[in-house]
């Protein structure tokens, strides 16, 4: 990791890289700005969360400005509070951020003032704390949105499909899965937000065994009813 931040750096040995020096310099931001990151471990070896991490900590080094375009987009909510907590702090420390998203409780918990584009234009720039979701919808779609929808419930059948602590190892040698356990039922439409570089997209694949690169433990169990199984 060391060397993906020094990358592009000057450096008082040319053509050898301050790794010492960039490694000091990497624990001491980190250690600041709540970013845990070991400066010694391969980039190809870190989760999404962490190679954003990595990325966080270049723009401090270089003191640059960064630009974050959807940065929650593949993070978990606990990742995500994570971030806002070291966005928060790098703009009390006088950093500029720019922080493009779509999702808008976001927008309206981590700015200051917000510009919203449509079609490739301005439709306008207002102080956050003067923001509301149903503003920031229509000057984004130019019409107001309905957020909320009346659902009618639904009797749900038998479990087709029990998955009881799922764990999995990647081919990199870490967790793809921890402890995963659910179940899905007849009459029912169960959604799964996945996203391959997390690990996440890994559940279906162990579940039907369809996989020989993830290695499931033995403890974990799978079931799945007879009759009409489940389509994932």
């Amino acid at each position: 990791m060391a060397e993906n931040v020094a990358l592009g750096l000057r450096s008082s040995r040319e053509p050898l890289l301050d790794l010492d020096v960039v490694s000091e310099r990497i624990d001491k931001l980190a250690q600041t700005y709540g970013l845990q990151v070991d400066p010694n471990r391969p980039v190809w070896q870190l989760a999404v969360g962490e190679q954003q991490r990595v990325e966080i900590i270049k723009a401090l080094y270089r003191r640059g400005a960064p630009i974050l375009d959807e940065p929650t987009a593949v993070l978990t909510p606990q990742e995500v509070d994570d971030l806002f907590v070291t966005l928060r702090k790098m703009a009390q420390d006088g950093h500029a951020l720019i922080f493009i998203s779509h999702k808008l409780h976001e927008v309206l918990s981590i700015s200051d003032r917000i510009t919203v584009l449509r079609d490739g234009q301005l439709a306008g720039t207002i102080p956050t704390r003067e923001a509301t979701k149903q503003g920031l919808a229509r000057l984004m779609v130019g019409r107001d949105v309905v957020f909320q929808y009346e659902r009618q419930k639904v009797e749900v059948g038998v479990p087709r499909l029990k998955v009881t602590d799922l764990w999995a190892r990647s081919d990199h040698g870490t967790d793809a899965l921890r402890g995963v356990s659910l179940e899905i039922h007849a009459v029912k439409s169960w959604g799964w937000r996945a996203y391959r570089a997390m690990g996440s997209a890994n559940w279906p694949r162990c579940s039907l065994a369809c996989d020989p690169e993830l290695k499931v433990r033995s403890a974990s169990t799978v079931r799945i009813s007879p009759g009409k199984r489940p389509i994932l």
